[in-house]
């Protein structure tokens, strides 16, 4: 919604279509078919690859866990003992991908939340809104059995990033920023965000 509503204050009109994250940016970075992505993480990496826009919000960055599971993050090695879903091509939290930890790595958040709430997994690293979203809406039983682990890892800026490849690459990146600043001028953006009930998170994390 944020991202269609500022670009149409900008004068475009946005088609979106999903697809497993890695395959996303493979395809997005090309910008043939597709001018850009969200909402992406920056990386030195991604940067050579994209034209990022002004942030739109944090993503809080960490695990939610089983219930019985009575722990909270120290650092990697404490969590050895536990099998945890992590995505293909995320840019993880730093140090985790490096951990000798027992992890099994999927296309989907929604793979790993379901696996999660049926027992098959100890533990899943996510964003806490995506995660939550996913509960919500696939598995409301669930939320009597799991629990946001504290403390968060990571707090990462989304953003919109355009192909450098894309025709006009610059005029688009710069029409959405044109856009969101608008959106948050006029109120527009606060209202979406307390319309899909994320005040409570993004203040509560930061």
């Amino acid at each position: 919604e944020i991202v269609k509503m500022a670009y149409d204050f900008s004068g475009y009109r946005v088609e979106v279509e999903y697809f497993p994250w890695a395959r996303a940016v493979t395809e997005a970075r090309k910008g043939e078919i597709f001018d850009g992505i969200f909402p992406p993480w920056k990386t030195e990496e991604r940067e050579a690859w994209f034209l990022y826009s002004e942030p739109l919000f944090p993503s809080v960055i960490g695990f939610y866990k089983r219930k019985n599971i009575n722990i909270r993050f120290t650092n990697y090695e404490a969590l050895k003992p536990y099998i945890i879903g992590a995505v293909i091509g995320y840019a993880n939290p730093p140090g985790f991908d490096a951990a000798d930890l027992q992890k099994v790595n999927v296309m989907l958040d929604s793979q790993n939340m379901g696996m999660l709430c049926m027992g098959h997994l100890d533990m899943v690293l996510v964003d806490k809104i995506v995660g939550r979203h996913l509960i919500n809406q696939n598995y409301p039983t669930c939320i009597y059995e799991i629990d946001w682990m504290e403390p968060a890892l990571e707090f990462k800026y989304m953003y919109v990033a355009i192909s450098r490849k894309a025709k006009y690459a610059h005029e688009k990146r710069d029409a959405f920023n044109r856009g969101l600043r608008i959106i948050k001028g006029n109120g527009e953006f606060d209202r979406i965000i307390k319309k899909h009930h994320l005040t409570d998170v993004l203040e509560a994390e930061l």
